[in-house]
Order: C-alpha cells, then structure tokens, then sequence
C-alpha cells in the first residue's frame, strides 16, 4: 500500500511539473513607449524624467488603451532612443520618422503631420526665404537633422545647439540669436502666452513639413497590423485631432 502510495505521489509531482513546464507564458499586458528629454510643451512635460502632461503623453495613453495594455514610459536622451528600439528594450517611439531616426525597426503609418518653422523676436525683420539664414547663427536641437537647411545653405548653415525647443527660446529672448528653428505645434502653444505674444513675431517662415509615425522594435509582442489598426481607428474617431486641438 504504501509503495503504491509512493508511486501516485511521484506521478502527480512528474504531471504537475510537466504541466507547469508547458504552460505557456502569459503574454506582456504592457506596451512601454519611449519619450524623449528634448521635448518640451505642447509636446511633453515632465518632472523628474516622469511625463505630466503633453501630446505625446495623451497620444500614447490612447495608443495603449486601443492596443488593451497598460502603458508604461521610458524618458531618454535622444541619442539612447534608437539602440533601446532596436535592442527590444521598448516598443514604441512615436512622433518620429525614419528620416530622423536611423536602424533596424518597423514603421507605423502617419500619426502627426507638423511643419518646422523660423521664429524670431519682434525687433528682428522676419525673413522671407530660407537663403536669408545664411552665415547667420540658427537655433537648433542637439541631435535634430535639418535636411532642407543642409541642402540649401550646405556649409552657410550655422547651426547652435541647444538641448531642447524650451532653451533655445530662452537663448533666442536673451539675444543669443536672432534666428530659431521650432515646430509649428510647438510654436502656436507658446504664442499664446501673453508675455511671449508680445515679444515674438506672430507670423513665421516655413521651412518644411513632415509626417511623424511611430518606429515599432522588431522585438515587441505588438504586430506592425495592430499598431496601424489602432492609430486609423483613432483618425476614424478624430482622438488625434482633439488631443492636438487641446494644446492649441
């Protein structure tokens, strides 16, 4: 008796072992998505290197909730964001393009069209074409490419890099320059303030515009399909347009 005992107690140890082994693992309810320490308002804020509010934040969280998964943020210098993308470190870095952002990832259709313009102070004569820029000291990004600048004024383009849109505005107010490159976005959420209403020109220089999408890591458990099948139900639904009307 107690040999066969013996025996059933190893086999229900070998059966729920085995069973156990085979299981297959749950698949991630989250989707992390990456952001970037250069953006600043409308785009993103943040504290601490935690987002609080910002059209990249808002956008994500719906992405997420049309994926059914929790998001979770990773806040990086621009210059880490292609090698966590490319390592399967995260899943998503959107408000993107693959001019911008080189390497071995999967690109998701349009979510955001913008325009990069030229801002200057009210005491600066608003210039009419890009030519007028050259040999003059231009606000820009660390890390940002301004292919349409490079090919018009090639080595005429002088660029001063600043690490975000926010701090090259304090140096274009501080007479650092006279010129600054923003995004159109960015630049109708500041115009709005009163105290930079009155020190900025209220018309600009288009420079260019782009579409922005979302790179997606080839290592992600999101399929490239259901990544645009949640972007297009969100333009079916106009979720993309009110986030962006609330930063206006």
């Amino acid at each position: 008796m107690k040999i066969l005992l013996c025996v059933l107690c190893l086999f229900g140890s070998w059966s729920t072992s085995t069973m156990l082994q085979a299981a297959p693992e749950p698949q991630s309810r989250k989707v992390v998505f990456l952001l970037s320490q250069s953006n600043s308002m409308p785009m993103l804020e943040l504290q601490r290197d935690r987002p609080t509010d910002g059209i990249l934040k808002d956008m994500a969280s719906e992405l997420a909730a049309q994926l059914q998964r929790d998001v979770q943020f990773r806040v990086l210098p621009r210059k880490r964001l292609q090698a966590e993308i490319e390592s399967g470190a995260a899943d998503l870095y959107c408000y993107t393009n693959a001019g911008w952002l080189k390497g071995d990832m999967l690109w998701s259709e349009p979510l955001i069209r913008n325009h990069d313009v030229i801002v200057t102070r009210r005491d600066t004569v608003q210039p009419k074409a890009i030519q007028a820029l050259k040999n003059q000291r231009v606000g820009t990004v660390l890390g940002y490419q301004y292919p349409e600048l490079e090919k018009l004024l090639g080595p005429q383009f002088i660029r001063d890099d600043g690490l975000s849109e926010q701090q090259n505005l304090k140096k274009l107010l501080a007479r650092r320059y006279d010129y600054l490159i923003m995004s159109e976005l960015d630049f109708l959420y500041l115009f709005r303030q009163r105290e930079l209403n009155k020190q900025l020109n209220q018309t600009t220089l288009r420079i260019s515009s782009y579409d922005n999408a979302c790179a997606l890591s080839r290592h992600s458990t999101i399929k490239l399909a259901q990544l645009n099948a949640a972007i297009q139900r969100l333009k079916k639904n106009n979720r993309i347009q009110a986030i962006q009307l609330r930063y206006r």
